[in-house]
């Protein structure tokens, strides 16, 4: 068996759109009849039209578009799959052969091909578009030999491959896109790679001047560090001066507020911010009377509504220094309560500063278990039994568990 393939120029890339039509149920089925003598169906004697005959239902009965070709190269009969694809397969018949295809080139091609397969019955096969009603289709053209009633015909049976030409089509053209696109990104990425280079050589210049002021800025933050350290120090001396027990109680609840806050890994950044507010946390006491602070036994209710102003005004003091940390508002909010009951603003909740929080509960400890002027200590059985029974009310449940945890392992204040 030879195959030729057709070429046309009216059928080229783009095309495609103009053959939608799909032949048959399967049109990749194809029947090969090659060698079969439809005599052995039985006796056919003439008949005015051979769909009529048992050979012709069973051609229709093909979901195939077959043709029956004269050795005039007149199309004797078509099945009735002809008639979903082109003209009625009834009108079809008796018409050239040549009415099928779209130019000159292929009409003399599937002559030629017709002739050969009428003088030496070996079977034929050619490539090539098939007008039809619906538009153009891409099929291959199976012909072979048949004899029929005593008459030599040959059986054409065409397959569609219009979708597989147009998968080609589509192939081809994604591949040429993709040639374009992987051209384009070379040449965008040895653009790239030029502004990088570039880039690169800006960095280490860049990088160069910084080593060079590296070391001054490290001796300006050091400066700074020493500054705010010796701030912190002055602040907490102004208190201490004013109230001798003072000076002892914010060193412990420093270190009582510090270590809790490490309990609950808050990180090191809010972890300074918290001990460091605790060492400043009554700075606004020096506005209160000396007597006040030392005074043995009880205090009055005016004299306890002026100590609570110590919190606003240690909270107008430090606002007006830049600190790295929000130190005024901590300080502002470590007598506020998780109930509202505390002061000076009644805050609540999670709108109290958790490093308030935690300082709140490290003064209350602390407090309790120390000596004061106007009691003896309480001891840290009364101070550990108040924020339990007041976890959750009074003081944050959370920071609680972690004093709470703390003691257990056995800290001490030093």
């Amino acid at each position: 068996m030879t195959e030729e393939k057709i070429t046309f120029e009216t059928f080229h890339e783009g095309d495609e759109a103009n053959v939608p039509y799909r032949m048959g149920e399967d049109p990749t089925e194809t029947i090969d009849l090659t060698g079969l003598d439809l005599e052995s169906l039985g006796p056919q004697p003439p008949v005015p039209h051979i769909g009529s005959t048992s050979v012709g239902k069973l051609l229709h009965a093909l979901p195939t578009p077959v043709l029956l070709v004269e050795a005039s190269l007149a199309i004797k009969f078509a099945n009735e799959a002809w008639a979903r694809v082109s003209r009625d397969y009834k009108t079809i018949e008796g018409s050239s052969i040549r009415s099928l295809f779209l130019d000159e080139q292929a009409a003399n091609t599937i002559e030629r091909l017709l002739a050969a397969v009428f003088e030496t019955r070996d079977p034929q096969t050619a490539q090539g578009v098939v007008r039809v009603n619906a538009g153009n289709i891409f099929g291959r053209m199976h012909l072979r030999s048949l004899r029929m009633s005593g008459q030599r015909y040959v059986l054409m049976v065409v397959e569609d491959l219009t979708a597989e030409k147009r998968q080609l089509l589509q192939k081809e053209r994604h591949e040429r896109e993709l040639r374009k696109s992987h051209e384009e990104l070379e040449k965008r990425v040895k653009e790239r790679t030029a502004e990088l280079e570039r880039s690169n050589e800006q960095l280490r210049a860049e990088i160069g001047q910084r080593r060079q002021s590296e070391g001054k800025l490290k001796a300006t933050i050091s400066t700074l560090q020493g500054t705010l350290n010796g701030v912190i120090i002055a602040l907490a001396s102004l208190a201490e001066k004013r109230d001798p027990h003072i000076a002892g109680h914010h060193r412990r609840v420093a270190q009582l507020a510090g270590a809790i806050a490490q309990e609950m890994v808050l990180g090191e950044d809010r972890t300074k911010a918290t001990a460091i507010a605790a060492a400043i946390h009554d700075i606004g006491k020096i506005i209160i009377p000396t007597e006040f602070l030392t005074k043995p036994g009880g205090i009055s209710n005016p004299e306890y509504e002026i100590i609570k102003n110590h919190v606003q005004v240690g909270y107008d003091i430090l606002k007006e220094i830049d600190f790295p940390w929000p130190l005024a508002e901590i300080v502002l909010h470590h007598h506020e309560r998780m109930n509202g009951s505390g002061y000076p603003q009644g805050t609540k909740g999670e709108d109290i500063r958790l490093e308030a929080r935690i300082l709140g509960v490290a003064d209350v400890v602390e407090a309790m278990s120390s000596h004061r002027p106007y009691r003896p200590a309480l001891g840290m059985n009364k101070a550990t039994e108040e924020i339990s029974r007041n976890r959750g009310v009074l003081y944050d449940p959370d920071v609680v568990a972690a004093c709470l945890s703390l003691l257990k392992k056995g800290f001490e204040f030093l």
